[in-house]
């Protein structure tokens, strides 16, 4: 099977897009970040799912899916406003009680707020790479798991540094006047494991959404990349697609993980 890249031209497009990332000017005072800190995605199409299985599974990573160890939605409005600014709010059980909730906003100029988000670079591809800045809160699982089953608004969550961020992106709209629908639940499993041929733990994540009778599965690899300098992320970048090539995944999806949930979950769509 071919890869999906050839390596060299991985490393072009991603030093291309990191470029111009470092080109763009902040909102606010602080200077743009140096897109050091990555976290790098390789998400399986559709049509490789079970050879990708396969292929993980030769690696060493267990997939054993016998009980989920987490549990996500995502939360926009029927028209996916949110999505169309790029932003995203999503809410997270995982096993043991803990949860959490985050307000990312991905590809776009970070609005002028007092605060301080993280800030690192999305590579969904070698050609896909976003400047993101991210909120992050830590609700109880008491709070958490009436919004994740529907019964009670995301609103509850929504309070401190994660809403006065969500409302400052989301200008001119109002962050009171959003009518939030909940897309999900989504079950998720979680492993750490080796791609043969590249020196750093992996992580892969098993999506499995229902709806209406209808199933899909998301599968995902992904490093975390913090290097010393540009060069070496964008060399660090260029071996995980390299070893993803290699490892026969096959050629990788179109759209996000976060894109195809908000698509099977659309109230008026029927699951795909």
């Amino acid at each position: 099977m071919k890869p999906p890249h050839p390596p060299s031209r991985s490393v072009s497009a991603v030093s291309l897009a990191l470029s111009g990332l470092l080109a763009l000017a902040n909102a606010g005072p602080a200077s743009p970040p140096d897109c050091r800190k990555a976290e790098v995605k390789f998400l399986v199409d559709q049509d490789d799912l079970v050879s990708a299985k396969v292929a993980l599974q030769k690696a060493g990573v267990a997939l054993e899916t016998s009980q989920a160890d987490r549990l996500v939605c995502f939360f926009d409005t029927a028209d996916r406003q949110l999505d169309q600014k790029g932003l995203i709010v999503r809410v997270r059980a995982r096993a043991g009680g803990k949860a959490d909730l985050v307000v990312k906003l991905r590809g776009q100029q970070k609005p002028s707020t007092s605060v301080q988000p993280e800030e690192e670079c999305d590579v969904v591809s070698p050609h896909d790479v976003k400047r993101s800045f991210k909120v992050e809160s830590k609700p109880t699982a008491g709070e958490a798991e009436p919004v994740l089953a529907g019964q009670v608004s995301v609103e509850t969550l929504l309070k401190g540094p994660p809403a006065s961020f969500l409302a400052a992106c989301l200008q001119p709209l109002e962050l009171p006047k959003i009518q939030w629908l909940r897309y999900g639940p989504v079950a998720a499993w979680k492993w750490e494991g080796a791609l043969p041929d590249f020196p750093a733990e992996v992580t892969v994540e098993l999506w499995k959404m229902s709806k209406a009778g209808a199933e899909k599965e998301l599968l995902e690899v992904s490093i975390k990349v913090n290097e010393s300098s540009q060069a070496a992320q964008e060399e660090a970048i260029a071996k995980f697609y390299a070893a993803v090539a290699k490892l026969g995944l096959g050629k990788g999806a179109a759209k996000s993980k976060t894109s195809q949930v908000l698509d099977f979950y659309h109230p008026l769509a029927a699951p795909k």
